[in-house]
């Protein structure tokens, strides 16, 4: 206490003076001698006087300025509760944890912004904002204000000013709490004392778990806030004391909207609610379950600061009034009710259960299945968003083009025998011996642990109407700027299912628009096919040996076009055709081919019907054929490109026999369908906006991956995000562990990359600190599954088995799969309960699988290590139709409160 000396008031020596020179007169003898001894006794009067008046004077004099400087000190004291008592209200509690320099304060928002929002769908924040109020941040100005009315200035008998503020935290799990420090006062920036630490001083201050695989202790990383606050007392406007107290305060971390003692955290305060819910995991979606025995399984995210940490909870889908997802009500696995069952996988659930008190089973909590792995389950009762199909509404699914590939793809029913569907070569010309196989690429299937298939989305630098955005394959080991096959090209098509020759089954938005049919001769858009018939009138569909008639070899398709010696007689060399134009400007180094189905009936090994390619309508090309080998046998073609030579305004078709034709030797043709860009096998589409986001990015109909020998999928999202659909109503894929919609031996991957720029081999991975999507938002790599579990006759589910080793990392990387009627089955270590790899517990990388989680059952068996992103649910409102139940805590985010200690350091 710092006390300002004063003097107190003089005698008055001039009056005293005035009482010795008025003295009356007296006889001169007696005078003297009075007058003397009245002098003695006058000085010794005066003497006393002084010296009394002196005392009561100081006296006076030190008792008011006790009193002021009381007064300065219980200013400032009051300063300190009007500074902690405002910053202490939701939106201004940034500024307890802060670290920032005072005098940034008044102009800072989003570093200010409180982290907390609202859960009900309408993301509040705070204060409405979240921004600290201006009072809040005008302490750190350092101008006195009064006591009584702090809004103001340099106003009122007493006042107080913030002098210096000091923030003190430690690096995560350290119990030194104010290892590092951070001051500032009014007039300079920032003094930082102790190790250095990345990201906000505030992320210092969090719930996160410290402890690594024990058990959890959210509140553990705490602070300290010190407030250096001046004091005053001013009479007529001048400062008669001032006192300087400094005082230190507590700071926890709390969960937003709920006081001390959530999340488990009951030595802090007891409100036992569920608060900071992440939406990263999610299980039991449709009724499903969750697998748990030994309690080894890694849950991590990683958080703010860029530390690896516990996730702080799980969610387990329940019905409405249900409060519990655990073991007893048969929600977690094995239980009382496990059967040895290929649902459930092997070994016998039953033969565990007995077994569940094991040593290495975990806590009393994982024990009862309320936890796994030391990570609460929070019973959820949320309905999450649907997915949607092509028949179907819902949040996420994507609306194919009409008459596109996907659609075409989904239409022709692509559920058929894996065999016909194995990915063997894309670049011959007969790639599948089913007719029914609308794309070969339906399957991908390893050989071996070398094989390998690259997805890569290439937006181009400047995207023109021909060279678009596009999703491209490559299943070389090492790729080149010619491996590349486009799967998102138009699709211009005829089924002649009109009757006709003017049909047109393809796209109804090719781009760019002018690439569409014409008419050979005159070029007239959306033009027919011309034949030339020896035999029958000109243009007769039912006549001749040209025509249309009714077909049952190709599928969904009712007709075909019927070419050759249909009447009876011999068909000339080159005397029949039948041929289209087509406007493929700006296409020529594209590589445009053909794709059709076609069935040759009583050929011989010299019968030959080519497709061929011209510029002029006169000299033509050849690009394929249709011979002996598919005699009596419904086949697809795939032709060479169309030379560049005879790509243009003017590209012209055409079917011809260019050997002779006995009698009854003929060809049905169907689905006729040119890819302007070379892309005959597309099942993928791109778009500008996607569902839920106003984002561009590219979709495709899922494929089934088969890894089993091996090898890997890369997904490389260097031009953008990536979504594959197993959600159309009738795709029964999958739906059988002998035969998942996705498997993998120990040693295969699906990884994904992204570059700074197109590669022909991209292999750099995306880092935890990309930002990821906010929930309910599509990442840049997703899964979807059905929403329906009600197929004819199949199992509802949809398998997905994975095997690894749990030494190996980077299986699956950053991905979203959501799945309602998933069954995602991995196995570590085959399955063994009794492995923990060597550094398994302690490595914060080596994580087997990176991204979100939604499914109807979730069985890891073995060691796993789940990377988590941070997946709160400040992005909900989008897709979610309803939010938490009443006992859950109505916000997500963290935020602090100070409280003085027994510890604090009161006074200096």
């Amino acid at each position: 206490m710092d006390v300002q000396p004063t003097v107190g008031p003089a005698v008055n020596a001039r009056f005293l003076l005035h009482l010795l020179t008025t003295a009356p007169k007296r006889r001169q003898g007696q005078a003297g001698f009075s007058m003397l001894a009245g002098i003695l006794v006058l000085l010794a009067l005066v003497v006393g006087t002084v010296g009394l008046s002196s005392l009561v004077a100081g006296n006076l004099l030190g008792s008011r300025e006790q009193g002021s400087s009381s007064e300065a000190r219980s200013a400032a004291e009051a300063g300190i509760d009007e500074i902690i008592a405002t910053w202490n209200q939701p939106q201004n509690r940034k500024l307890l944890v802060s670290g920032q320099a005072m005098n940034t304060w008044a102009g800072s928002t989003t570093t200010l912004q409180s982290p907390c929002v609202t859960t009900d769908g309408t993301a509040t924040r705070p204060g409405g904002t979240g921004q600290p109020t201006t009072q809040a941040k005008s302490f750190g100005d350092g101008e006195f204000r009064d006591v009584d009315n702090p809004t103001a200035v340099n106003s009122g008998n007493r006042q107080f000013a913030l002098v210096r503020v000091i923030y003190s935290a430690g690096p995560s799990g350290n119990t030194n709490r104010r290892a590092i420090s951070v001051a500032s006062t009014k007039t300079g920036g920032v003094t930082n004392v102790g190790p250095s630490f990345t990201g906000n001083f505030s992320d210092l201050i969090n719930l996160d778990d410290p402890d690594g695989t024990g058990a959890a202790l959210p509140g553990a990383n705490g602070g300290f806030i010190t407030v250096e606050v001046q004091g005053r007392v001013m009479r007529g406007g001048t400062a008669v004391a001032t006192a300087t107290v400094t005082r230190e305060f507590e700071v926890l971390p709390k969960c937003c909207g709920a006081s001390f003692g959530s999340n488990a955290a009951t030595n802090l305060g007891s409100d036992n609610r569920a608060c900071g819910v992440e939406f990263g995991l999610i299980t039991g979606i449709n009724g499903g379950t969750h697998f748990s025995y030994w309690a080894n399984d890694r849950f991590t995210t990683v958080n703010k600061a860029n530390q690896v940490v516990k996730i702080t909870s799980m969610i387990g889908i329940v019905n409405k009034g249900d409060t519990t997802f655990d073991r007893a009500n048969w929600r977690v696995s094995p239980n009382s009710k496990s059967v040895n069952s290929t649902a459930l996988g092997t070994p016998n659930d039953a033969s565990w259960w007995g077994n569940i008190n094991c040593a290495q089973c975990g806590s009393a909590s994982d024990k009862l299945g309320r936890s796994i792995s030391g990570i609460p389950i929070i019973p959820g009762t949320i309905a999450l968003p649907t997915i949607g199909s092509e028949t179907t509404a819902g949040n996420y699914y994507y609306t194919w083009s009409p008459n596109g590939w996907a659609a075409a793809t989904i239409a022709s029913s692509y559920n058929i025998p894996g065999s016909a569907l194995t990915n063997t070569s894309t670049t011959t010309a007969t790639v599948a011996t089913d007719v029914f196989n609308p794309n070969p690429l339906m399957r991908l299937q390893s050989t071996s642990g070398t094989w390998r298939f690259t997805f890569r989305t290439n937006t181009p630098t400047t995207p023109t109407a021909v060279n678009r955005p596009r999703v491209e394959v490559c299943t070389l080991a090492t790729c080149t700027s010619t491996s590349w096959e486009n799967v998102s090209d138009d699709r211009i098509a005829d089924n002649f299912n009109s009757g006709d020759y003017s049909g047109n089954s393809g796209n109804t938005n090719v781009t760019p628009a002018t690439a569409q049919w014409l008419h050979p001769s005159t070029s007239a858009v959306l033009g027919p096919w011309v034949e030339v018939d020896p035999v029958g009138a000109s243009q007769s569909t039912t006549a001749g040996k040209v025509g249309i008639a009714a077909a049952t070899d190709f599928g969904a398709s009712s007709k075909a076009l019927r070419f050759g010696s249909v009447d009876g007689t011999i068909t000339a060399i080159n005397t029949v055709s039948v041929r289209r134009g087509i406007n493929l400007t700006g296409f020529e180094t594209s590589g445009p081919r053909l794709k059709f189905q076609a069935r040759a009936f009583n050929f011989d090994a010299a019968d030959i019907v080519s497709v061929q390619a011209s510029s002029n309508d006169s000299t033509w090309v050849t690009i394929g054929t249709i011979t002996t080998a598919s005699a009596n046998t419904a086949r697809t073609y795939i032709t060479d490109p169309i030379p560049s030579a005879n790509v243009g305004a003017n590209t012209r078709i055409r079917f011809v026999n260019t050997t002779a034709l006995e009698p009854n030797e003929t060809v049905t043709i169907d689905n006729v369908q040119l890819a302007p860009r070379g892309g005959v096998n597309s099942f993928c589409e791109y778009t500008a906006t996607s569902p839920q986001t106003v984002l561009p990015g590219f979709h495709c109909v899922g494929p089934i991956i088969d890894l089993d020998s091996g090898g890997g999928v890369r997904m490389d999202t260097t031009g953008g995000p990536i979504s594959f659909y197993y959600s159309q109503t009738g795709d029964i894929r999958g739906s059988t562990f002998a035969d998942p919609l996705m498997s993998a031996s120990d040693t295969a991957t699906i990884q994904h990359f992204r570059c700074a720029t197109l590669s022909d081999n991209c292999t750099t991975e995306i880092p935890d600190s990309d930002p990821y999507s906010d929930v309910g938002v599509p990442d840049r790599l997703n899964f979807f599954g059905r929403d329906n579990g009600s197929l004819s006759g199949t199992p509802g589910q949809q398998f997905i088995t994975m095997a690894a080793a749990g030494s190996g990392t980077g299986k699956i990387s950053r991905a979203w799969f959501y799945f309602p009627w998933g069954n995602l089955r991995l196995i570590s270590d085959g399955c063994s309960t009794g492995v923990d790899p060597p550094g398994f517990a302690t490595d914060p990388n080596n994580w087997s699988i990176n991204g979100r989680i939604w499914v109807s059952s979730f069985r890891p068996c073995g060691a796993f290590h789940f990377r988590i992103p941070p997946s709160s649910s400040v992005g909900l409102s989008a897709a979610f139709s309803t939010g938490f139940n009443p006992d859950y805590v109505q916000w997500t985010g963290v935020d602090w409160v100070a409280r003085a200690v027994s510890s604090s350091r009161n006074y200096q």
